[in-house]
């Protein structure tokens, strides 16, 4: 399910080349086009992208729409796209849910996050002290962080 709207921005056509590249992905959009959070999900890859100050509230809609679709589990390997982000992360909710994903199970074992710049590494590595034992690492190219996950 893919929500189509008049707005059509670099993330919504970034979406269709995945949706191209993977026909059998179950995508989910949640939030309006400034603060939008996209889900795709397909056999072990379970891709999010977050974008222009969209919440973890999102990612938890998008994942209730999956799980009424029928899918149970994320997989081995999480892709957490911050490359587009704008917001703030809300600590609060990192802290409180140690969850990577929250009711999906299994937990992926592997979490690339992927930002525009590499001042992102830091805060990687901040957040992967919440979700142990799950190996995070932070990259700034698509293609490098897909091949870590092990996906092509």
């Amino acid at each position: 399910m893919l929500i189509v709207e008049p707005y059509v921005s670099s993330v919504d056509v970034f979406v269709a080349q995945l949706t191209a590249k993977y026909p059998a992905a179950h995508v989910y959009a949640v939030g309006p086009p400034d603060a939008r959070t996209f889900l795709l999900m397909q056999e072990n890859r379970c891709h999010v992208v977050f974008v222009g100050e969209a919440t973890p509230y999102q990612v938890q809609e998008a994942l209730q729409l999956a799980k009424a679709d029928g899918m149970s589990s994320v997989g081995t390997g999480l892709l957490l796209d911050f490359s587009r982000y704008t917001g703030s992360l809300d600590w609060d909710y990192v802290k409180r849910d140690h969850s990577m994903i929250p009711g999906m199970k299994p937990q992926p074992s592997k979490a690339a996050y992927l930002w525009s710049d590499m001042q992102g590494e830091l805060l990687t590595k901040s957040m992967a002290i919440f979700f142990a034992p799950i190996e995070c690492r932070a990259f700034v190219d698509y293609h490098e962080a897909i091949a870590w996950l092990g996906w092509e």
